[in-house]
């Protein structure tokens, strides 16, 4: 807690149409000495303008339920020697809907880290409400979700348009969402400023005097209050928006994760189908040989002589009776009975008597198989072969990203976790579910359009362990 500061910040934030901006003008009335039948306006209404210079940004003065306000304004005034900024935010509950409830939560958030610490969270609501309504219990829990604890005791609620002894709101119902030491309570009747001043009667106006003395007792009470109080660093607030940034970041990139681990599997789907189509191949093509039996000749030792051409190798006549010569180039196989006078007639080259000698050979006759390639089919055998190789690397690789993609998705889970354990010690009011509802609901449509088993698995196990830690916190 940071005190004797001279200068406090403060923070009014209500439902549209609270009375906020007719609060700042009691404020602006009770600074600058203003009076009810003269007072000093800020913030123009329907009956009153603006007096005071401080560039308001009012919109549609007759439309009560749109917030008026669009963004944190600051209204300065000086008590006792201390500089006190006042900042009128955005309205929440505004008609245009939750996205701009969401926005105007944020403007605030930044405009408290911008201006480095804070001194009172004025939380404003309309007294004549009986019970607590949709719209503010959704705002406190806004506000439980998005200040921390430390600055939780410095909070006020103005109840406005009653006094205590007239309100209609059932205080008791803060207690469900407050500490009841949190719980400062002011009661001011601010009706005055929605009084058109021409059409008051004038055994009204003592009673609207009362009203206004009691109403500038109850800003100096708050004011005082404020200041004995002491203001907070806004520190914290920093570090719950930074952890929020993270979740939000993290939740984004395991969703991508998702959608990459989906379409890995698809890969090896894909890659198992052109393994079985490659594997089919190969064993369609692996017979890509032919086998033939063939007749082979070839010489073997006799106990006799035989003409043999020294140009074929073979033999020519088989137990030859001519005169017996080893000499190649004898005249002698002319008589041979296998030569005729255009040469030999057992040599496919018709060679001459000349290329003919004596040798104790013969011929022998015999069955040999031979095998020969049919290219055609070998080439589809080694496509399938390659094919078959191709594809279990792409599987490998794909099943390994899938593994790496995994460990991903739960290191996103633990990091979200781990920042809702760091918001949950300075804001113990966070709830992560309720908070980021909205995305885990997204998270579970995608997961319902995947078509895959284990993908889809794998995107309900991660929204399922972060609901059941996070609720767990």
């Amino acid at each position: 807690m940071l005190k004797n500061k001279p200068v406090k910040n403060i923070f009014l934030i209500g439902e549209s149409g609270s009375g906020k901006s007719s609060l700042i003008n009691l404020m602006t009335n009770y600074f600058r000495n203003g009076e009810l039948k003269k007072p000093k306006i800020s913030i123009p209404t329907r009956f009153y303008k603006t007096t005071e210079e401080f560039g308001s940004c009012e919109n549609n003065l007759n439309n009560t339920k749109d917030s008026k306000t669009t963004q944190c304004f600051c209204y300065t005034y000086k008590f006792e020697g201390i500089i006190l900024n006042i900042f009128d935010s955005p309205g929440l509950n505004d008609t245009r809907g939750i996205k701009q409830d969401e926005a105007n939560i944020q403007l605030i958030l930044n405009k408290i880290i911008e201006i480095g610490e804070i001194s009172s969270i004025v939380i404003v609501i309309n007294g004549t409400t009986p019970r607590l309504s949709v719209n503010i219990i959704n705002f406190l829990v806004k506000i439980k979700g998005n200040f921390p604890d430390s600055v939780l005791s410095s909070i006020c609620f103005m109840l406005t348009n009653c006094w205590g002894n007239d309100s209609n709101f059932d205080i008791t119902s803060l207690k469900q969402y407050l500490k009841p030491d949190d719980i400062n309570l002011f009661y001011v009747n601010n009706s005055m400023f929605s009084q058109n001043p021409y059409l008051i009667k004038d055994s009204s106006w003592k009673r609207l005097q009362n009203d206004w003395d009691d109403c500038m007792d109850v800003i100096k009470n708050l004011i005082l209050y404020i200041i004995r109080v002491g203001s907070v660093s806004s520190e914290d607030f920093k570090i719950i928006r930074e952890c929020r940034n993270t979740i939000k970041a993290q939740f984004h990139q395991a969703k991508l994760q998702l959608v990459f681990l989906l379409k890995a599997h698809d890969e090896i789907i894909f890659a198992k189908a052109q393994l079985e189509f490659h594997l089919n191949g190969k064993q369609t093509f692996e017979n890509y040989t032919q086998n033939k039996e063939v007749d082979s000749i070839t010489l073997v030792g006799a106990k006799y002589y035989s003409t043999i051409c020294s140009n074929c190798n073979t033999v020519c006549h088989d137990d030859c009776r001519i005169t017996e010569t080893v000499n190649i180039g004898s005249n002698i196989f002319q008589g041979c009975v296998c030569m005729t006078s255009s040469g030999c007639k057992e040599c496919p080259m018709k060679c001459g008597p000349r290329d003919h000698y004596h040798d104790c050979l013969t011929t022998k006759k015999e069955k040999k198989t031979l095998t020969f390639i049919l290219n055609d089919i070998k080439d589809q055998y080694d496509l399938a072969v390659k094919g078959e190789k191709e594809s279990r690397a792409k599987i490998d690789t794909a099943e390994n990203s899938m593994k790496t993609i995994e460990g991903v998705i739960k290191q996103k889970g633990l990091s979200i976790v781990g920042n809702c354990k760091k918001i949950k010690e300075i804001c113990s009011g966070f709830n992560f579910v309720d908070e980021l509802n909205c995305l885990i609901k997204q998270m579970e449509l995608e997961s319902a359009s995947f078509v895959n088993i284990k993908v889809r698995c794998e995107s309900d196990e991660f929204i399922r362990s972060l609901k059941t830690l996070v609720e767990y916190l």
